[in-house]
């Protein structure tokens, strides 16, 4: 039998690599990938220290059988891993004022010898962190649930749910 004109089921011959024609090959990727690295690197100070807190928690997440790899993810268990990104960065900050104020109270003791103290200001009373549309941070906490859904969306893709099928 003279298989080159063979059409199985109805269909013409199909090349070898037509199967392929979806996937990149590795220098497209690795040219992706840096464009990818640049962009992140356009981001502000800010963004970048939540995108930073952000992949740490996806590196935590990525796990069979996480909500990261749920078919559809729990609303108030990403708005939890949110909460935590924004605790941190909120933890953040007060070590970094901490920090600033030992930082000034060390140059005033180095250039007269003695500390300084000033008269303490009462404490401020302890506030639960706002996330509604009247709260500071509101905005804060937006850009971290878009970061992290972003964040996400990429490592769900890795993890199998976009790539593209190499079968008919």
């Amino acid at each position: 039998m003279d298989y080159r004109n063979y059409m199985p089921f109805g269909y013409g011959q199909i090349p070898f690599y037509s199967g392929f024609r979806y996937s990149l090959d590795s220098s497209q990727e690795m040219i992706m990938e840096k464009d990818k690295e640049y962009m992140k690197s356009l981001y502000p100070v800010k963004a970048k220290e939540i995108q930073a807190l952000v992949e740490d928690e996806c590196d935590k997440l990525e796990y069979e059988g996480s909500i990261m790899f749920d078919e559809y993810p729990d609303k108030i268990g990403l708005r939890k891993i949110g909460m935590d990104v924004y605790n941190k960065i909120s933890k953040n900050e007060a070590v970094v004022d901490a920090k600033e104020e030992s930082k000034e109270e060390d140059i005033y003791m180095m250039n007269y010898g003695y500390h300084y103290r000033q008269p303490m200001p009462p404490p401020k009373p302890k506030q639960e962190p706002c996330n509604g549309p009247g709260c500071n941070d509101g905005s804060v906490m937006d850009m971290i649930d878009v970061l992290l859904f972003n964040e996400m969306y990429k490592r769900r893709c890795r993890h199998d749910r976009c790539r593209r099928r190499l079968y008919w």
